[in-house]
């Protein structure tokens, strides 16, 4: 879709980098966990339980493809299986996007539809925590690793969600 935009950008904190092998195509921003210390690898965010950090670059089945490479776009893909820079501590971010029925769109980074969705109307100060490594409204047994800051931004998109969020690593068992 020409007009969707998923916009992940990191606005103060969160300034610690780390590098894990990613083994799943994921998109710039996916919350991730450690999957395998022993191994160095990273895994998707299941419900935030070992959030480690975000990714800083989109991993695809590829990598960078030859028309990229041509173009010489700056933010290229890595191929998956290759070790990526995980952005981790504590901070606020910006994120916007569309999705989502739950955890099975890849590139959304919102859960927007269904439990724990976030709307434009989510209150300020709800708990956050991850499903699939979408942030959503924590439910019971997740553990909480944001809040919401504002839900009612003003997306790039109009029919997409922008939202500033509050992230600390660990947290409260909701």
């Amino acid at each position: 879709m020409a007009s969707e935009t998923r916009l992940f950008q990191i606005l103060n904190g969160i300034d610690n980098m780390v590098s894990r092998v990613v083994n799943v195509a994921s998109p710039y921003g996916q919350a991730m966990e450690e999957d395998d210390p022993s191994a160095a690898n990273a895994a998707i965010a299941a419900y935030g339980t070992g959030f480690l950090g975000f990714l800083m670059q989109q991993v695809t089945a590829d990598g960078v493809t030859a028309l990229q490479h041509l173009a010489s776009i700056k933010q290229v893909p890595a191929p998956v299986g290759q070790a990526i820079s995980i952005a981790t501590g504590e901070g606020e971010i910006l994120v916007e996007g569309a999705d989502s029925t739950g955890i099975s769109t890849v590139a959304a980074l919102l859960i927007t539809a269904g439990t724990g969705a976030i709307t434009s109307s989510t209150a300020k100060h709800t708990q956050l925590s991850f499903r699939g490594g979408k942030w959503r409204v924590a439910q019971t047994g997740d553990r909480v690793c944001g809040v919401m800051i504002d839900a009612g931004m003003t997306p790039e998109v109009a029919t997409q969600i922008r939202c500033r969020i509050r992230v600390f690593r660990g947290g409260i068992v909701a």
